[in-house]
C-alpha cells in the first residue's frame, strides 16, 4: 500500500489509517521510527502538519534522515534521539504511534509517560507480539481501545489498535485480550483477516492443550480461552 507515492507495508498503512482517522492537521510522533516512513507519509498526505520521529539508537535516525531528504519533508519532521516517550511533551503531538515492538515494551514505554494520559492524545499501537499483555495494561491503566485492526504482511498477521486515555479501568475476557473485543470498530486490510487471526490463536491454544494434557497438566485456563475464541468465531460468522 502507498501514501502520496511513499510505499507503506500493510501493517504501517493500517497504522497510518488509524492516525488519519483522528482528523487532519495534527502533530504526529513516531516512537521507534526506524526509516520514518510513517511520519513522512502522513506529512506528505497533509494529514499531519508536522511530526517528530524518535529512536533510542542513532542508526535508525540516520536511515530516517535519508527518507526525509528523499521525500522533501526534512523541514517538517524533527528527528530526536530519545528513550521511548521521554521529552515528547516538547513537541506537543496529538497522535503518537508506537509500532514494531513487543507488547510488554510498549506497555512500559506508555506507563512512564504522563503526557499520553490525556483524552486529547491518541495512541496508534502495533505490537509485534504480546498483544494480550498490551491490552491488559491499557485496560488497567485507564485507556480506552477505540478501534482495532488486522493487517497481513508476508503471510503474517499483525494487530493494530487506536487508544485514548479516559481514566476508566476496564476488564476483558482472556479471549478478548488475545484478539480484541469483537464489538470494537475494526479495520482489515483484506476481508476475513480478523476471523483468520482468531482461528490462528485458537489453533495455537488447542496445540498447547494437547501438549499439557498429554503431560498430565492442568488445562482449565487454556480450555476457557479456547472456548472464548470459539465464541468469537461464531459471532463473526453470524455477522457475515
Amino acid at each position: 500500500m502507498s501514501e502520496s507515492g511513499l510505499y507503506l507495508s500493510n501493517r504501517l498503512a493500517l497504522a497510518a489509517h488509524f492516525a488519519r482517522s483522528c482528523g487532519d492537521g495534527f502533530v504526529f510522533a513516531d516512537i521507534g521510527t526506524d526509516h520514518a516512513y510513517l511520519p513522512a507519509s502522513l506529512v506528505l498526505s497533509g494529514a499531519a502538519t508536522a511530526a517528530v520521529a524518535s529512536d533510542v539508537r542513532q542508526g535508525p535516525l540516520d536511515r530516517a534522515a535519508e527518507t526525509l531528504e528523499r521525500y522533501g519533508v526534512a523541514d517538517k519532521i524533527t528527528l530526536t534521539l530519545a528513550d521511548g516517550l521521554d521529552g515528547i511533551e516538547e513537541y506537543k503531538p496529538d497522535v503518537v504511534a508506537i509500532c514494531g515492538m513487543g507488547g510488554d515494551l510498549m506497555s512500559e514505554i506508555i506507563s512512564r509517560s504522563e503526557y499520553v494520559r490525556s483524552p486529547a492524545v491518541s495512541l496508534v499501537l502495533q505490537p509485534m507480539s504480546m498483544a494480550d499483555r498490551l491490552r491488559a495494561f491499557l485496560c488497567g491503566a485507564g485507556f480506552c481501545i477505540c478501534a482495532e485492526g488486522v493487517a497481513e504482511d508476508d503471510g503474517k498477521l499483525y494487530q493494530c489498535m487506536l487508544a485514548r486515555y479516559d481514566g476508566t479501568v476496564r476488564s476483558m475476557t482472556p479471549a478478548a485480550l488475545e484478539v480484541g473485543e469483537p464489538s470494537t470498530p475494526r479495520t482489515e486490510t483484506e476481508p476475513g483477516l480478523f476471523e483468520a487471526l482468531v482461528r490462528q490463536k485458537l489453533r495455537r491454544v488447542e496445540r498447547k492443550i494437547a501438549g499439557r494434557s498429554a503431560g498430565g497438566l492442568d488445562t482449565r485456563e487454556d480450555e476457557q480461552l479456547a472456548d472464548g475464541l470459539r465464541d468469537i468465531i461464531k459471532s463473526t460468522e453470524n455477522k457475515s
